[in-house]
């Protein structure tokens, strides 16, 4: 789809025929989305990153206009990019906002997804496992699933789920960062 988007794309210099044609593509998918029987997401990753795109805003808009009823569109990122009219879509009843607070887990969920885990806690140590991985579902996963072992460090004995979030988070940092730290 975004080789298509690329190959599409008229002129930047045509602020109403980028809008357009944007919108008319946007369409034209919804329309084939149509043939598909099935409910389907559609889902696109950092959408922050196509901020200031007038010619995705109008694709966007075109698609959500014309979307099917079976068809859910999930826009994920850090900001919603200008030109995107998100104000129609939720009073459409279209859209829905939800940030990091929503997706956090609080200590209930904590425990249901221990014990779905097979590992079982108290309240006391779900509260102190929620302030750990700030309610972050992925890190309370890899945490339940590598249990209570312990891996030796400089510092002392480290759970392996804490182990394993530093080395991802370290091997993400500049060398000399990764170094000092």
């Amino acid at each position: 789809m975004t080789l298509a988007l690329a190959r599409r794309r008229p002129s930047e210099t045509d602020a109403g025929a980028t809008a357009t044609e944007g919108q008319r593509l946007g369409a034209a998918f919804a329309s084939d989305l149509g043939h598909v029987l099935e409910p389907i997401v559609i889902s696109i990753e950092d959408a922050h990153l196509f901020e200031g795109d007038a010619y995705f805003a109008a694709f966007l808009t075109g698609l959500t206009r014309m979307l099917p009823a079976h068809t859910r569109l999930v826009l994920e990122g850090r900001v919603v990019p200008t030109g995107v009219p998100l104000a129609e879509w939720i009073v459409g009843e279209r859209a829905t906002l939800f940030g990091v607070d929503d997706l956090r887990l609080d200590t209930a969920d904590v425990m249901r997804l221990a014990e779905r885990a097979g590992r079982p806690v108290d309240r006391a140590t779900a509260t102190e496992l929620q302030s750990r991985f700030d309610g972050w579902i992925a890190g309370l996963t890899l945490h339940f699933a590598a249990g209570a072992r312990a891996l030796p460090s400089s510092a002392g004995p480290v759970d392996a789920s804490t182990a394993y979030l530093l080395d991802a988070a370290i091997d993400t940092l500049p060398a000399p960062l990764a170094a000092f730290l």
